[in-house]
């Protein structure tokens, strides 16, 4: 279940990014999603719910059923349990979009080449689990050594790293290249 599975957590809280097409870190943003939500789904959940399950608030039990479907159906699958298949790190492509690459996915060791406008480049090495160590970045805030946490990336999407670490500390999620998406996305 999710509620004890930290990169299940980061997963979904990655997705719940790309599917709204902002970062849920605040309460103004829980309730914009919450917003989402009931307009996709037709159902409601509270504001505090959506903070619990993006980690704006802690919380260390475990969510209802009901919750974990509705949050299920906003995401575009047809159950809670094929949502946790792919958090559980089943192979799931259901919410992959065509030019998309599961990055979580790719084995250990794999590099791969992320590009932005304006002139932004990034060489990435895939450590485990979807987090990947910055081997070289060009005109970006992303820095040589540090560890972005990274679910998605494809051509047209925005770069969502639920975390970097710096020198050993979390720096919290970013997104670059909100408006225009990414250029390219190579394996290397």
């Amino acid at each position: 279940m999710i509620s004890r599975n930290e990169p299940a957590k980061l997963k979904l809280t990655a997705l719940l990014t790309e599917k709204s097409g902002y970062e849920v870190n605040h309460p103004h943003a829980a309730k914009r999603l919450q917003s989402d939500i009931e307009s996709a789904t037709g159902e409601r959940l509270s504001v505090n719910t959506i903070k619990r399950i993006t980690g704006v608030l802690d919380y260390d039990g475990q969510l209802r059923g009901s919750t974990l479907e509705i949050v299920a159906r906003y995401l575009g699958y047809q159950s809670f349990r094929e949502l946790e298949a792919y958090l559980d790190g089943a192979s799931s492509d259901f919410l992959l979009p065509p030019n998309g690459i599961d990055l979580a996915a790719l084995q250990s060791g794999t590099r791969i080449e992320i590009s932005w406008a304006p002139d932004r480049e990034i060489r990435l090495r895939h450590l485990s689990q979807g987090r990947y160590a910055v081997e070289e970045a060009v005109n970006s805030k992303i820095k040589r050594g540090d560890i972005m946490t990274l679910g998605v990336a494809g051509v047209g999407l925005p770069l969502i790293a639920t975390d970097i670490e710096r020198a050993g500390s979390s720096l919290g999620p970013f997104t670059a290249a909100q408006e225009s998406g990414v250029t390219a996305v190579r394996i290397l």
